[in-house]
């Protein structure tokens, strides 16, 4: 198992997003399965790790952190990388969620 912590910059009015981004996370990785690529991730957990209020910005920004385990070999970090870019930006970027 490894953590990755996942930052980005939310609206004002955005509550915890943990459950969504596990949801989001777990789809990408099953539709990495089912397409036969390289075995993906599988995603334990996702908890909001902190926020904070950046006043020059006048922007709130989340940390998640997320737990990945896999059960057939040791999960690399770009492994982690690609999955965070390419499962979640999509996903969050249309209601004005932007990784940092």
């Amino acid at each position: 198992a490894c953590t990755k912590d996942l930052s980005m910059w939310v609206p004002s009015s955005t509550s915890d997003l943990s459950p969504r981004i596990l949801a989001a996370a777990n789809k990408f990785c099953e539709e990495g399965r089912s397409k036969q690529l390289e075995q993906a991730p599988l995603i334990s957990n996702v908890h909001l790790r902190s926020t904070f209020f950046h006043e020059q910005k006048q922007s709130l920004s989340h940390c998640y952190r997320m737990t990945f385990d896999n059960m057939v070999r040791n999960v690399e970090a770009k492994q982690v990388e690609r999955l965070i870019r390419h499962g979640f930006e999509n996903e969050l970027v249309e209601e004005g969620i932007i990784l940092r």
